[in-house]
């Protein structure tokens, strides 16, 4: 006699299964975007970051987890920016800041970086998403437009 199933267990497995195909889906979008990804719990605390992000400022992901990020943000700017990135947490706002970072080769460049709060099922917060966009070439535009204009 062959074994029985429990009812609905079938459509239980199949559930499962496309979660589990959704997640993956989902991680490897995240994982191998070219725009750099980060997010940040309900305290600010980084909780991932993706390959693009970790190239970009070449470190692993121990090793910008919780506050580690503060190493790569320019010290004139550090505390602007904390601010920037704190306020929107305590708020649960959106917020756009640009900050000097230094690139994997040593480089000081220029983001911009976009974060939006996110929410639970429940409607509970539960930190920020975003992305860093380096603006590092369109800065420099400015910059030259404005000598350019002084020196006229």
């Amino acid at each position: 006699m062959g074994a029985t199933k429990a009812p609905g267990s079938d459509s239980r497995q199949e559930v499962e299964a496309a979660r589990r195909a959704s997640e993956a889906r989902f991680r490897t979008l995240a994982e191998e975007s070219p725009v750099i990804l980060w997010a940040r719990d309900a305290r600010g605390d980084v909780e991932f970051t993706n390959r693009a992000f970790r190239d970009f400022y070449g470190v692993t992901a121990e090793e910008v987890e919780g506050t580690g990020w503060r190493p790569t943000v320019h010290p004139e700017d550090a505390p602007w920016f904390e601010e920037c990135a704190l306020s929107a947490i305590r708020e649960h706002k959106p917020f756009t800041c640009e900050v000097r970072v230094r690139r994997a080769d040593g480089e000081w460049r220029w983001i911009c970086a976009y974060g939006r709060p996110r929410f639970g099922e429940a409607e509970e917060y539960l930190g920020h998403v975003g992305i860093s966009v380096d603006v590092t070439n369109r800065r420099r535009a400015e910059e030259a437009l404005r000598s350019n204009d002084r020196n006229c």
